[in-house]
């Protein structure tokens, strides 16, 4: 047994090291960001609007699919630029699911080569409770082996998530095989719209199958326990953003008729950042949405009208500041 015990450790040894090696190697954010398929292929048109695009950022909107479903970047800055007698750059840099730590990675990313006046961040009903899917594939390295916070339940994946794709990126570079973003990295605007008018009976039903759900799996009383993992990062967020001047309002975007009517984090974002809440004749009209959680274009283009009044009136977009700074 114990020959058997010192062999293990023989070979888990070199092998740890190996895998040791693969982490802290090189890697390269464009492959990153297009090692995304799918569902995810808006990560391409993130990367190249922050990393190739030399056009400012004025405003960034980040969030999950309810924000790229619902947030026309094209639409509000042709109207801000037309209303402020200047150009206003808005860019939707959201990415479809949930999760806050990856927002954290694409702001973080955004900051290295832009300089934002206004960050638009999007909070939905309660947060979400667990790492997004892509945060170990686009984030530093540091960033995932050393995450902010450790109330993951998917922390295990995310470190083999990482693994994956860093030697994906060791073989692709060996094999000298070119990186190519997704198809939408060429469209210049972030805004994924649906023009599909989800029928009305099935909205009703979809809203009755979630008010059976529980809102907290913990209970109430220990909700600060349940969310610590993505309300730690939204603090990270508020603390880069500030590092940078860079003003934080939340963007509330819950799914149709929501009985929620602010987020349950109400009081945690308001300390950081005013809280924008949409007008309930756009969240409750059925004709603007494409399913329960997403609206489509009809809703997309009032909620973008709606956001247009209230970035007019912001302060940070009032200033002379560029939207970028120079890379070195």
């Amino acid at each position: 047994m114990k020959n058997f015990i010192k062999k293990l450790f023989l070979l888990s040894v070199p092998a740890g090291l190996v895998l040791i090696a693969i982490l802290l190697g090189p890697y390269d954010k464009k492959f990153a960001y297009a090692y995304l398929k799918g569902d995810y292929e808006e990560a391409s048109s993130i990367y190249k609007r922050i990393f190739e695009r030399q056009q400012p950022i004025d405003v960034a909107f980040i969030g999950t699919s309810h924000t790229l479903n619902g947030v026309n970047d094209s639409l509000l800055e042709n109207t801000l630029s037309a209303k402020l007698g200047r150009d206003v750059k808005v860019a939707n840099l959201a990415l479809s699911h949930f999760g806050a730590n990856v927002h954290y990675a694409i702001f973080k990313d955004l900051l290295k080569t832009k300089k934002p006046k206004l960050l638009v961040y999007e909070v939905r009903e309660v947060e979400a409770r667990f790492s997004h899917f892509a945060f170990p594939i686009i984030a530093d390295t540091e960033d995932v082996l050393l995450p902010e916070a450790f109330m993951n339940t998917y922390l295990f994946r995310d470190y083999i998530y990482a693994l994956q794709s860093r030697y994906a990126y060791l073989k692709t570079m060996s094999a000298k095989q070119p990186v190519t973003l997704a198809a939408k990295a060429n469209l210049n605007y972030g805004y994924s719209p649906i023009n599909h008018i989800a029928p009305y009976d099935e909205l009703l039903m979809y809203r009755q199958q979630e008010l059976q759900k529980p809102m907290f799996y913990l209970g109430e009383d220990l909700k600060n326990i349940e969310f610590s993992h993505s309300k730690s990062y939204v603090q990270k967020i508020y603390e880069i953003a500030r590092e940078n001047d860079v003003e934080i309002v939340f963007l509330y975007l819950p799914s149709y008729k929501s009985p929620v009517n602010k987020p349950v984090e109400y009081e945690f974002y308001n300390q950081m950042g005013h809280v924008w809440m949409p007008p309930s004749q756009i969240l409750n009209d059925s004709t603007a949405w494409a399913d329960i959680n997403h609206l489509n274009h009809r809703g997309a283009t009032a909620l973008s009208g709606w956001l247009v009044k209230e970035l007019e009136k912001n302060n940070a977009l009032q200033g002379s500041r560029l939207g970028a700074i120079e890379k070195k």
